[in-house]
């Protein structure tokens, strides 16, 4: 028995400490993990209901040797389950790893989408099929700009998702479903780029920043951003992407990024909250857990913060330095700097006074400071990597290929 399954969409956006991804529309966010394991394991019989829908939590999930797309092979927990169960647990490494070159990437969008699927394919027959046939499968995905400038960067991971078939087998519970993985089109963006959809396309992100800035700046209004030149400044896990951009335009040749992140400041608060909290070894990715959910974790997420906020100012420092270095190469002409990512929440704190206070000394302290709330910043990119894949420019770019192709 097959099923197929037609017209899938998905937004990727893949960064050190987590994986934020939308599979037609629907939005997960999970550890940017994965973990290579002989077998898994398996804890009591569950309804099968409940395994199917609590999958993308608890996958687990086999490479055949033949999936030209990566260089290994075997059975990896992905996501949440790599850092529940998992014994060997492998992530991006922070300012070191190029996306296009190492397999994770490929992993969790392979794993995530057959996961998916699976539980499309239940849903809808109300039974697991032993095969499944994802056809048409559009994505829209992001390099950081450092990366995405290199030639070759892009054609390779675009080549490796969209010029192989794909076959991934998702253990259910004692059952097993291989699913079959076809992508029509793939298209990699520049990391901060992708934004520029969530603040002119996203009626909701839109609606929402300008309420919020419109408090602090009295002449931004709602086409704010169709007209503003700005400076964005996207702080991740292992890069800050600094993009220059006006309208849709993405300024390239003054646009760049650099290997800091927040990655960095946790590297080396992390021993120190070990020892002093007497604590097994943990991963980086747990401890990011702890702080970017302190309501979850009551008790060492303000501890977490406390050790972080020490190491934090060589980071910020370094990042300082970067968004100086852009608004010297564009001579202040900017009409503010955006400020968003997830390191931007842990950030904050440090940086926002030394970038206001640089702001004030350039272009008579016209260039206003817009900084992103918590609740959005680390979405920013998803949103408008979704928004893009939905865009009309999207379908168009996929017609042009189709032409060239055939």
């Amino acid at each position: 028995m097959v099923t197929k399954l037609l017209n899938y969409k998905m937004s990727s956006d893949q960064g050190n400490s987590e994986h934020a991804f939308k599979i037609n529309g629907e939005l997960h966010r999970s550890p940017n993990v994965i973990s290579s394991e002989i077998d898994r394991q398996v804890t009591g019989d569950k309804p099968l209901d409940v395994v199917v829908n609590t999958l993308l939590d608890n996958l687990f999930v086999s490479f055949p040797v033949n999936n030209n797309a990566i260089s290994t092979y075997g059975n990896y927990y992905i996501g949440q389950s790599a850092l529940t169960y998992g014994n060997n647990i492998e992530n991006l490494r922070a300012g070191v790893d190029k996306k296009s070159d190492v397999d994770l990437p490929v992993m969790s969008i392979l794993g995530n989408l057959a996961g998916k699927a699976v539980q499309d394919a239940f849903k809808k027959k109300g039974e697991l099929p032993k095969k499944i046939e994802v056809l048409k499968a559009d994505l829209a995905t992001a390099l950081p700009v450092k990366e995405y400038l290199i030639d070759g960067s892009v054609k390779k991971l675009t080549s490796k998702l969209m010029d192989n078939s794909h076959s991934v087998i998702v253990f259910v519970g004692k059952e097993k479903v291989q699913v079959d993985i076809e992508f029509d089109f793939v298209k990699v963006l520049p990391e901060g780029t992708a934004v520029l959809f969530s603040l002119m396309d996203s009626p909701s992100i839109n609606s929402e920043l300008i309420n919020v800035f419109s408090k602090q700046y009295t002449d931004i209004t709602k086409d704010f951003f169709k007209n503003a030149r700005l400076l964005h400044i996207d702080i991740g896990d292992g890069t800050t992407e600094t993009v220059i951009s006006q309208g849709y335009d993405f300024d390239e040749e003054n646009s760049s990024g650099i290997s800091v992140g927040i990655a960095r400041a946790i590297e080396q608060a992390l021993p120190k909250f070990m020892e002093i909290e007497n604590l097994p070894e943990i991963t980086r990715q747990k401890f990011s857990e702890y702080l970017r959910y302190p309501e979850k974790h009551k008790v060492y997420g303000p501890k977490a913060r406390k050790y972080v906020n020490q190491t934090i100012e060589p980071q910020v420092n370094k990042i300082m330095d970067q968004a100086k270095r852009v608004l010297d190469k564009v001579v202040n002409e900017v009409d503010g700097a955006i400020v968003y990512g997830g390191g931007s929440i842990l950030s904050r704190e440090v940086l926002e006074p030394k970038l206001k206070n640089e702001l004030s000394k350039r272009l008579d302290g016209t260039i206003k400071l817009l900084w992103v709330p918590k609740e959005l910043a680390p979405v920013m990119n998803i949103e408008g990597l979704d928004t893009f894949l939905n865009s009309k420019i999207f379908s168009a770019l996929k017609k042009s290929h189709v032409t060239v192709s055939n």
